[in-house]
């Protein structure tokens, strides 16, 4: 099954500081992590989703952590180009990456990827 239906995760750990001052570096999560449950549909075409989570950081006061759900489909037109389509946050949860700077809805791409 391995051709059809894919499973990704990923976790990221990082303590990110100015080691000159010895203080935490701003807007920064010390823990970020995905999952990701992709497939085949038919020739060519591919569908996914996928989960992302942000921790906590620290602004000029903490912000909290956020979980995100994303969908994406693509279709292979040659082996060198495909077209794809994807929304992020398909909940439309409101959080934010910085202080007073709020992400609401959701949000549609589209696009086209052309190998060389």
């Amino acid at each position: 099954y391995e051709d059809i239906v894919n499973l990704g995760l990923s976790y990221g750990y990082q303590e990110p500081k100015d080691l000159s001052k010895g203080t935490w570096l701003a807007r920064r999560s010390l823990q970020s992590g995905s999952a990701r449950l992709s497939g085949k549909m038919t020739d060519g075409q591919s569908a996914g989703l996928e989960l992302v989570h942000y921790g906590s950081r620290v602004d000029t006061v903490r912000l909290d952590s956020y979980q995100l759900v994303n969908v994406y489909y693509n279709v292979d037109l040659t082996s060198r180009n495909t077209l794809f389509a994807r929304i992020d946050n398909i909940f439309s949860k409101e959080y934010e990456t910085v202080r007073y700077y709020f992400n609401k809805g959701w949000a549609a791409k589209l696009g086209a990827e052309i190998k060389f």
